[in-house]
Formats: C-alpha cells, structure tokens, sequence
C-alpha cells in the first residue's frame, strides 16, 4: 500500500510541474500507447497486494537468479553468495 500510495502521490504531483508533464506524455509517445496520466493513477489503484506477490512469484525464481560481483571475491564471500543462493532456491 504504501508503494502504491508514493507512486500515485509522485504522479499526481506530474500536474503542478509543466517538465514533468512533458516528461509523463513524451515518453509515453516515444515508447508507449499513450496513456491520460489520470488513467494511469486509475490503473495503479486497482493494484492489489495479492497481485503483486502474484507477479513476484513468477518473476523472483531459482532459474530467473542471475548474480553479478565485481572484483574478485574473498572465499567467506563467496560462501556467503552461495548460502544465499542455496536458501533462496530452496524458499522458492
């Protein structure tokens, strides 16, 4: 609730700022269908709890974990990476 309520907030406040309008409309033309920033908000209230773990559930698996370091790794470290691995896939 509390995400949805910032972003709702963030883009309601779209309104009282003339570059961020032109921000919301041009990208939607450029990337997008374009969407009424009003339709938008309608949309991001509907969202439910429910449906978001339902799409994290799908998305956040043990085939979809890719993990990237930078530098090289310390052995704890590395043991460390594949506890969390190991957890992870095993919660999922």
């Amino acid at each position: 609730e509390k995400a949805k309520h910032r972003s709702i907030w963030t883009m309601k406040s779209f309104q009282d700022d003339p570059h961020a309008m032109n921000g919301w409309y041009g990208e939607q033309a450029l990337h997008y269908r374009p969407q009424m920033l009003e339709d938008r908000i309608s949309q991001t209230e509907k969202v439910t709890a429910d449906a978001v773990m339902a799409v994290a559930k799908r998305i956040f698996t043990p085939t979809n974990l890719h993990i990237t370091t930078v530098g090289v790794l310390s052995e704890s470290r590395r043991n460390r990476i594949q506890q969390v691995i190991s957890r992870f896939s095993q919660t999922t």
